[in-house]
């Protein structure tokens, strides 16, 4: 309060409320804080400080993930890129964010085609900024890959990948959950691509790795079992992949509950395996 209401600190400390305050799910409370320090850091720095770019890109995200005001969340982000590119330049980490913020929002609505284009561009940024060893530029790789498989281009996806997962063990090693993430999605490009021993392969080094670290890597586990038995399942081992996706249906009722979209997908996987040994009743229970 010494500081006054329309001082920049008080601003900022509403922009770190709002924050909060969407952590713990108030979003209307979030909103209303965000577009506070917005008004105030206007007044105080005028409207082009770097520090209005953030409150504007703040509040986009949070309406784009929260409710359902994704246009207005769009306008929002790209008004702060737009700052940011004033400020700073092209070449800024504050840019680079921006574009990989409207990627996800373009994935999200569909728009594949502006995803990459957006994703490409972070990218670039991300390799002039920091060099190819970084994790900036591993998470831009594993993004871009993401678009590409939804289009349907696995095989565009799998050298992006590769690049990803050398980088990851380099930077924090084999046995890291980045790395192991990377190379279950690299093994899901292959699978998509009609590789399915060099899949089945990465996707049973992961489980292995994954193996120690028990509770605490169940959000990968699953999803890699899951990636497993829909690998043998093409294969035509369904022999196989039936216990396992038996078991991995279990493991994630257990674990998220039977409403969870990761218990879904492994309940469609073990449904999907029961279609080529015409279990077409039980099949249908699960599909």
């Amino acid at each position: 309060h010494r500081l006054g209401s329309n001082h920049p600190l008080t601003a900022q400390t509403m922009y770190d409320l709002a924050g909060a305050e969407e952590f713990l799910g108030n979003f209307d409370e979030s909103e209303r804080l965000y577009r506070q320090a917005l008004v105030i850091q206007q007044r105080s720095l005028g409207p082009s400080h770097p520090s209005v770019a953030r409150s504007l890109n703040g509040l986009g995200q949070m309406l784009f993930h929260r409710t359902t005001r994704a246009q207005e969340a769009d306008s929002l982000v790209r008004e702060a890129l737009a700052l940011n590119r004033r400020a700073f330049g092209e070449r800024h980490s504050a840019v680079s964010s921006n574009l990989g913020n409207l990627a996800v929002m373009a994935r999200e609505k569909g728009d594949f085609d502006e995803a990459e284009r957006l994703l490409r561009e972070a990218l670039a940024i991300d390799r002039a900024l920091y060099g190819a060893e970084h994790t900036y530029v591993g998470f831009d790789l594993n993004e871009l890959a993401g678009v590409l498989r939804l289009r349907g281009r696995p095989d565009a996806a799998i050298p992006l990948l590769r690049e990803a997962q050398a980088q990851s063990r380099r930077l924090v090693g084999e046995d890291h959950r980045n790395t192991l993430s990377v190379t279950v999605h690299l093994g899901r490009a292959l699978r998509e691509s009609g590789r399915f021993t060099e899949a089945e392969s990465l996707f049973r080094h992961a489980l292995v790795r994954l193996e120690p670290q028990e509770a605490e890597a169940r959000t990968l586990t699953i999803p890699a079992q899951v990636a497993l038995g829909r690998t043998l399942t093409a294969m035509g081992r369904t022999d196989e992949a039936l216990p396992l996706l038996e078991r991995t249906l279990t493991l994630s009722r257990d674990e998220f509950g039977p409403e969870h979209w990761r218990t879904a997908e492994a309940r469609l996987a073990l449904g999907e395996s029961l279609l080529p040994r015409r279990e077409y009743r039980r099949a249908e229970g699960l599909l």
